[in-house]
């Protein structure tokens, strides 16, 4: 009898532990997976940042290389020209592109009306080129159309 009592109690012991090992192992599995979570929520957060600042700084650097780029022509200067040029370049690096209007339609996603000639709908003159940084507009094409 206290040998059947001794196995029944092990059993039952046995049968607790068991319990709580895969209580223990499925906390396991939760944490892990939360902390994977964690991990990829931190890793799209850091990369839509990282995005926004790219946006930020290369849309605040359009318009005075675009300046730069008009006094370049006037003034005619090599060096000038070519300092331009790298700048220019390293912005198309990072995904940076003009905006192909003019001859087209307008399209209100792309362009901004400053002045109408008649009643076409076609772009005849660009007054400022519009830019759109890795398929994004970050500024509009002003544009007269006619």
């Amino acid at each position: 009898m206290v040998k059947q009592k001794t196995t029944s109690k092990v059993q039952s012991q046995e049968a607790q532990l068991q319990q709580q090992l895969a209580e223990a192992q499925e906390r396991e599995k939760r944490a892990l997976a939360d902390y994977q979570n964690i991990i990829r929520r931190n890793q799209e957060e850091r990369l839509r940042l990282t995005k926004a600042v790219t946006q930020e700084v290369v849309g605040r650097l359009v318009e005075p290389l675009h300046h730069l780029n008009l006094a370049a022509q006037q003034l005619n200067d090599p060096g000038l020209d070519m300092v331009v040029t790298q700048l220019w370049q390293k912005l198309h690096e990072m995904g940076l592109q003009e905006i192909d209007v003019l001859g087209k339609p307008f399209d209100v996603e792309t362009m901004e009306v400053v002045e109408k000639k008649g009643e076409g709908t076609t772009v005849t003159q660009v007054m400022t080129p519009g830019y759109v940084l890795n398929g994004e507009v970050i500024q509009h094409a002003r544009v007269v159309v006619g």
